[in-house]
């Protein structure tokens, strides 16, 4: 409950003070701007420090108000840019403010600022790919389905949960070690989730395209899988064929959704994929990912069993959850009246929900009675 309350304490706070900055920033003039923001950069910083290793204080507190400052930290790199109409691109203010994280991170053993540094990572790796790729918008990544970074998210989750147990192998990084595993399965699980809704998302997005800088993120993923086979630390004897299994099924779901592309269809040409992906060859396919998808997240549920992680079983009941409604939706719209999909869809969610409640219970319960 202290950590949490801490945690979002902190956000709350580094929240205000970046908005206060931003709504009064056209009215301040360029010394005030910077005098906040030094004073609130070595202000958090030096009463984190004194909070978290003073002895006799509080050391929780200390450490949120240090994830205050690097709140801080990151706002003033863009807000200094522009006071001073620096040549600085969302890429590189992101990469800037991700190291620092990092550093923090590392250097205080603190999950909480290791947390953050995977979406400012994913950032930074969307603004660099959308610049090398000469995409328009720096936003454009998020939507753009020749360069979504929905198609790199398992890749970038299987390198996450192989650098994790190399963690593990590591007395001084273990604090890190299911940090990085938990944002791994999520990374995997989502773009997994949001495949099942339509297979023009699945063939459309779900493959990256080969340029440079997917060839350079293969290839330091595939180095990561390559130390955890050979240097990791698994905490259950099935780990290794584990992390096998992930990647053989996430590059077989690659190479169909890949299918339409050696047959000549522009996946990234919606009207035409549209059309092309109604035949019956496609929709066997796509039947086969949601298939194997589905096996994939009952694998995850009795993983987590095995490791006793709370958060896997969560994480796998989530997802699957949301597949079987979207499924069931998918399907009954087309064959049901939707007055009688959206009743017998209730009756399906709440029952699916009881169900995953009760075994949740179990499950959890179970890891209690294995602990004492």
């Amino acid at each position: 409950a202290i950590q949490i309350f801490s945690a979002v304490g902190a956000v709350l706070i580094g929240l205000g003070v970046i908005l206060f900055v931003a709504s009064n920033w056209n009215g301040m003039a360029t010394l005030v701007k910077l005098i906040l923001l030094i004073a609130g950069t070595i202000g958090s910083g030096v009463g984190g420090y004194m909070l978290l290793f003073e002895p006799g204080r509080y050391p929780k507190t200390g450490l949120a108000l240090l994830f205050v400052n690097i709140f801080i930290f990151g706002a003033s790199i863009f807000l200094v840019g522009q006071i001073f109409h620096l040549p600085l691109d969302f890429s590189l203010g992101s990469f800037l403010w991700f190291i620092a994280t990092l550093y923090f991170a590392y250097a205080m053993t603190s999950r909480l600022h290791l947390w953050l540094s995977v979406p400012l990572m994913l950032l930074t790796i969307g603004w660099f790919w959308s610049k090398s790729s000469g995409i328009g918008s720096e936003f454009d990544f998020l939507t753009d389905s020749n360069h979504s970074i929905l198609s790199l998210l398992p890749l970038i989750g299987m390198g996450l949960i192989a650098t994790s147990t190399l963690h593990e192998r590591e007395k001084h990084l273990k604090f890190g070690a299911r940090t990085l595993l938990h944002w791994g399965l999520f990374l995997i699980l989502l773009p997994l989730v949001l495949a099942t809704i339509d297979r023009t998302l699945f063939f459309g997005f779900f493959t990256p395209p080969i340029d440079t800088f997917v060839i350079v993120v293969m290839l330091l993923v595939f180095i990561a899988i390559i130390g955890s086979l050979f240097a990791g630390h698994f905490a259950t004897t099935q780990g290794k064929t584990g992390i096998i299994a992930l990647f053989l099924f996430l590059a077989f779901a690659s190479l169909l959704s890949l299918v339409p592309q050696f047959f000549g269809i522009d996946v990234h040409a919606s009207y035409i994929m549209e059309q092309a992906l109604q035949t019956t060859m496609f929709t066997a396919l796509y039947v086969v990912f949601i298939l194997l998808t589905f096996a994939f997240f009952f694998l995850v549920i009795w993983y987590g069993t095995l490791l006793q992680s709370a958060v896997f079983v969560n994480l796998g009941m989530i997802a699957l959850a949301f597949a079987i409604i979207i499924q069931y939706f998918s399907w009954a719209f087309a064959q049901l009246d939707r007055s009688i999909a959206f009743i017998l869809g209730g009756i399906l969610i709440l029952a699916v929900s009881a169900i995953l409640e009760r075994q949740r219970r179990k499950i959890v319960a179970s890891f209690e009675h294995a602990t004492v």
